[in-house]
């Protein structure tokens, strides 16, 4: 007979419990799949349960029924099982996680045609999947045995219609980034968190501060633009999208929270502005662009920013610098009509901006605001001379509309590139003031594909930022 501890009593008779144990030591025996995003991999309690179609007694004792011919029982109770000599690792189907609806919302989803009913023998359906589970490639992200099914029930065509299509694509690389072994990431040493921050004098903290700047290689004041990483995987490729190759300028940075704006992501509304010509006093209607500058809004500061870079308004004092003189200046919607209004400028040498985009400097991380992230070269600082052409170049971009978009992202893209670091230019280095920084930093080698397909990873986060301005800004679902 079966030797039940406790635990594994409890769950013969049908109590169904969750698991925190590491898998056994035979792990290459057992194949654990993602079963949902609730109680999953990486959570605090992890639910693990194990699907089969085993008729012995003693294995039936020990599970409960789902539907004819299959079953469940808990991982810790499948072990048991297999130690026994009842059962055998390829004979489980083993989930971590599962998948939750509310009252309804299932049956809305069905209505939706989000889901199709199939009507399969169970029997035969288990068999085929655990059979070919032996030789699965996990990087396929289930689309075999979803194909296997849609054969199953008829819809083959429907099937072969979607094979390569965006979604597949970014379901493999979602997998690749949250089912796989995790890749090794740049990653610096010596920036401390907020709470032993504050625990400092004043003098100390100034002093900390600029250390970890120097560790990153320079001081990210406001003024300061930066760039989306150009590595092969975007980091952006799965979520924030709108940061994918995004433009942006740094106008807070202090104790608690870094705060900055994106530039290069114009929406489909303008701002109507009317300008009073001073000499003539003639009426004119003029539409500025609304761009995108994030999710966020800082509490008592206006909703709309208004910006330039134009070296004929800076000589006339219209608004102020932002950390750099020689950099983007910020000013009122007033200084900005009166400014038209003089003929010191036009529509096109003004951002209109809503939203801002906030890093915290938190007590757990070591980000430090968006430090640690220049740091592991998710952003890069752009060269201070390459400022003003990049303003120049964005301030093209129009009002957005379905027309525009490939204009207004190839735009975007140009800008992007321009101020990335060219061949032979000098990057900010990590021993600026001359003694070495300890930096852990492991480069894992990317596949540039995505798996099984002829398409780049960084054309993929093209698509993606595509989609999510489509949208959002558009209204496309």
């Amino acid at each position: 007979g079966i030797k039940w501890p406790e635990e594994g009593k409890k769950r013969a008779e049908g109590t169904k419990e969750t698991s925190t144990e590491a898998p056994p030591k035979q792990e290459d025996q057992w194949k654990i799949w993602f079963g949902g995003d609730v109680q999953s991999f990486g959570s605090f309690n992890p639910s693990i349960i194990c699907l089969h179609s085993l008729e012995s007694k003693a294995v039936k004792r020990a599970s409960i029924p789902v539907m004819k011919d299959i079953m469940w029982t808990t991982f810790d109770t499948a072990k048991i099982l297999v130690e026994s000599g009842e059962a055998k690792p390829d004979d489980f189907w083993t989930f971590c996680g599962y998948a939750g609806w509310g009252p309804g919302q299932l049956m809305g989803e069905l209505e939706r045609k989000s889901w199709y009913m199939a009507a399969a023998d169970s029997q035969t359906l288990l068999k085929e999947l655990a059979r070919t589970a032996s030789f699965a490639d996990p990087r396929a992200a289930g689309l075999d045995y979803w194909n296997l099914l849609m054969g199953m029930i008829g819809r083959e065509d429907a099937a072969a219609a979607s094979s390569g299509s965006f979604e597949d694509l970014m379901l493999k690389e979602w997998v690749r980034a949250n089912l796989l072994p995790p890749e090794k990431k740049r990653a610096a040493a010596g920036f401390l968190s907020t709470q032993e921050v504050m625990k400092m004098s004043e003098v100390e903290q100034i002093l900390q501060r600029a250390s970890q700047a120097s560790r990153a290689g320079i001081a990210l004041a406001p003024g300061t633009l930066l760039r989306a990483s150009d590595d092969a995987h975007s980091p952006f490729l799965l979520d924030n999208q709108y940061f994918h190759k995004s433009i942006l300028l740094i106008v807070v940075d202090d104790a608690e929270k870094t705060v900055g704006v994106i530039l290069n992501r114009p929406t489909t509304k303008g701002i109507e502005v009317i300008v009073q010509d001073t000499k003539t006093r003639a009426r004119r209607t003029s539409k500025v662009p609304l761009r995108f500058g994030g999710e966020y809004a800082v509490k008592d500061s206006p909703s709309l920013r208004w910006y330039h870079c134009s070296p004929q308004m800076k000589a006339e004092k219209v608004g102020t610098d932002i950390g750099k003189k020689d950099g983007v200046w910020e000013c009122t919607a007033e200084e900005a009509k009166r400014a038209m209004g003089d003929g010191l400028a036009g529509p096109n040498d003004f951002m209109v901006v809503s939203g801002v985009s906030v890093w915290t400097k938190g007590e757990k991380g070591i980000a430090r605001g968006i430090q640690g992230e220049v740091a592991q070269g998710i952003f890069q600082v752009v060269p201070q001379r390459l400022v003003a052409s990049a303003f120049k170049l964005l301030c093209m971009q129009g009002v957005l509309d379905k027309a525009k978009v490939r204009a207004s992202l190839g735009l975007s893209d140009s800008a992007w590139r321009a101020v990335g670091a060219k061949d032979g230019e000098e990057r900010p280095s990590d021993d600026t003031d001359g003694t070495k920084k300890e930096e852990v930093v492991v480069e894992a080698e990317v596949d540039p594909f995505v798996f099984d397909s002829q398409v780049k990873v960084k054309t993929l986060a093209d698509d993606a930022l595509r989609s999510w301005i489509s949208t959002f800004f558009l209204g496309d679902y």
